[in-house]
């Protein structure tokens, strides 16, 4: 993973910004790079947004995973500050292999949201094609009717099949 280009447009935007951009890719990048063009009047591609989103959320976990280590720094100078060097080292091990399994499961529960609107994105695509091949057969049919290319008795079964006239 790379870091952005420092001319990036959505690097280089505010952070308000980029946390609201942040949360519309959770909604899917083609539906991010819509509302960043309606909203924002950012032309970006969904490639692109898929790489930032990306590039962001890593360093939003490195985040969160520095704060761990200092909390559980911070716990043992509190409460065990004879600690050894090796309990340490361990205790912090072991949260952030926590926290490694914590995103796990939230990137599983993120690939199934995103294989529904991919099921979602599908299905409205066959219904706009259904709708489009029978508007076509429509016209064909109309078109043969009006010619007298087909006879009545056809046009009569052809129109109960098919269910368009």
């Amino acid at each position: 993973m790379r870091k952005p280009r420092s001319d990036s447009k959505l690097a280089n935007l505010s952070e308000k910004t980029q946390d609201e951009i942040f949360e519309w890719c959770k909604q899917g990048y083609e539906v991010a790079r819509d509302l960043c063009k309606s909203k924002l009047s950012l032309s970006v591609s969904a490639r692109c947004l898929c790489e930032w989103h990306r590039w962001r959320e890593r360093q939003e976990k490195l985040k969160t995973g520095n704060a761990r280590v200092l909390q559980t720094l911070e716990w043992f100078r509190k409460n065990r500050p004879a600690a050894s060097p090796e309990e340490i080292r361990n205790a912090t091990f072991l949260s952030l292999t926590l926290q490694h399994e914590e995103d796990k499961d939230f990137q599983l529960q993120l690939l199934k949201e995103q294989g529904r609107d991919l099921d979602r994105d599908l299905s409205a695509r066959r219904v706009a094609l259904l709708e489009e091949n029978a508007a076509k057969a429509k016209a064909a049919l109309e078109g043969l009717k009006s010619k007298g290319g087909l006879t009545a008795e056809t046009l009569k079964t052809i129109e109960e099949a098919a269910g368009l006239l």
